[in-house]
């Protein structure tokens, strides 16, 4: 669909990951598409409640964004599993 709406440059950011980018420029190779690597922070500002998405274009070198976010990512998916698990019980009773 990029392809055929003329994109030139596309890139998608995974939150707390990186791990897709290889097979993104992969792929944009095969279509004649420049992948830009990218990666996606949540963060937010207690004090004043304010919720944000950092995110970062333009990655070199993954390995640091795969050490940061790998605890992020293993507390997103424990917290998938409890919501799926109260969902669940809910649907049973």
């Amino acid at each position: 669909a990029a392809k055929e709406a003329g994109l030139t440059h596309l890139s998608f950011t995974e939150h707390d990951t990186a791990r897709g980018v290889a097979e993104a420029q992969t792929l944009g190779r095969k279509y004649h598409i420049s992948v830009i690597p990218g990666v996606e922070f949540s963060a937010c500002d207690y004090r004043h409640n304010i919720r944000a998405h950092i995110l970062g274009y333009c990655l070199r070198d993954t390995t640091p964004v795969e050490q940061l976010g790998a605890p992020l990512l293993r507390l997103r998916h424990e917290n998938s599993l409890r919501q799926i698990a109260e969902t669940l019980l809910d649907i049973t009773y």
